[in-house]
């Protein structure tokens, strides 16, 4: 099975979307700048993350971002051995054009 089968979505390894996370406020154009979270503890454990509105949806639109990129990964991976169509066939398939001599 794929790594990156639909199947392991609600599963994904966390550590590889703070990866992803990471490489992503590296390569962005405007750079993640996250408040640091307020960490509230229950019983002497660490129980909730409160952050701010702001992060929290650049934090959900990257990870929609990472599950584009897995959803594109195994498209790519199914559609590997498949056989292809020239581009230009298929706009002449469609305009009902003729192949110009």
């Amino acid at each position: 099975m794929s790594p990156f089968s639909t199947a392991n979505r609600p599963l994904f390894r966390f550590r590889s979307a703070l990866n992803y996370l990471y490489a992503q406020r590296l390569t962005n154009r405007k750079k993640l700048k996250l408040t640091p979270p307020q960490i509230i503890e229950k019983e002497g454990k660490k129980e909730f993350v409160v952050l701010p509105y702001k992060d929290y949806q650049a934090i959900e639109e990257l990870l929609e971002d990472y599950m584009d990129l897995l959803d594109l990964r195994e498209a790519k991976q199914t559609q590997k051995n498949q056989p292809s169509i020239n581009l230009f066939k298929v706009i002449l398939d469609i305009t009902n054009a003729k192949i110009p001599e």
